[in-house]
């Protein structure tokens, strides 16, 4: 939660590092679709839509529902 709390009040830097962290292991769903988002609209990042598909991949493979949406 702290990486959202961070982009939602515009420290994008923290925001996204702390997302990059997190999603390290591979096994926090929301992590990976949240850094999706960031790639996919440009948030603290440089759009990416190949990056942002790769992190929305991983979050479905675990079940998230709205990264499986994003993906269609």
């Amino acid at each position: 939660q702290t990486a959202v709390d961070a982009l939602e009040s515009g420290n994008l830097k923290l925001g996204v590092e702390t997302l990059q962290s997190i999603v390290k292991t591979g096994t926090n769903a929301s992590a990976l679709y949240n850094l999706g988002i960031c790639y996919e609209r440009g948030i603290g990042v440089e759009k990416d839509r190949a990056k942002a598909c790769d992190y929305y991949r991983q979050a479905s493979t675990l079940g998230h529902m709205h990264a499986q949406f994003n993906l269609t």
